[in-house]
């Protein structure tokens, strides 16, 4: 009985030995994960940005063409 008590000690300071390490590993692991969602982010943010100008460069087109019709329209 006296042996299990320091065998279930061993363990404890085992385990706790092993916990920096394993702190330590998901920290690089969240490190990483932020870095990839953060870059996801932009990218994201980008791609809004370039559909809106792109979507407003055509709208911006179609009214200049509607403009342009109407003003040839008055002219007959």
């Amino acid at each position: 009985m006296a042996g299990d008590g320091l065998l279930r000690d061993e363990l404890a300071t085992a385990s706790l030995s092993k916990i920096p390490a394993w702190l330590g590993t998901l920290a690089s692991y969240l490190k990483q994960r932020s870095r990839i969602l953060r870059s996801n982010v932009v990218d994201s943010i980008k791609i809004n940005t370039q559909m809106k100008n792109e979507s407003m460069g055509l709208w911006l087109r179609k009214s200049s063409m509607t403009s342009k019709i109407t003003e040839t329209d008055n002219v007959r």
